[in-house]
């Protein structure tokens, strides 16, 4: 989390720097997600808190014609799930969509270093 908080840091000093008028919609959006990703795992060891994160993806539906993203991280797993929504296009009749998106992170260090020989890690065949 220490990491997400800088980098939330870094991206509001990135946004402070330019009039509101003119901050990008990726940097809005960014900023955003980063947010709701501090703010949900805001527990002891960066636990989840579930009463905000209900409340973030509640807020998903109060958004309209933009998309918008929870990020949520899940320490037990080292995962983290972005909650997106994606909303409907002028062009097509396809209904606004929230696709969940799970991540595997990186084993902790103390993970790899703990016992030789004893992390594994498969990887898919090549691409065709």
């Amino acid at each position: 989390m220490a990491l997400a908080v800088f980098a939330h840091a870094t991206l509001d000093g990135l946004r402070n720097m330019r009039p509101s008028s003119e901050t990008p919609v990726a940097l809005q959006r960014a900023t955003a997600a980063l947010d709701t990703l501090v703010a949900i795992n805001s527990g002891p060891h960066a636990s989840t808190n579930e009463e905000r994160l209900l409340r973030e993806i509640s807020a998903l539906s109060d958004i309209e014609n933009s998309v918008a993203t929870v990020i949520c991280y899940v320490p037990a797993q080292n995962a983290a799930v972005l909650i997106s929504k994606i909303p409907k296009t002028p062009h097509t009749d396809e209904p606004t969509k929230l696709t969940f998106e799970a991540f595997e992170l990186s084993p902790r260090n103390a993970a790899v270093y703990k016992d030789a020989g004893r992390l594994q890690r498969t990887f898919p065949g090549p691409a065709s």
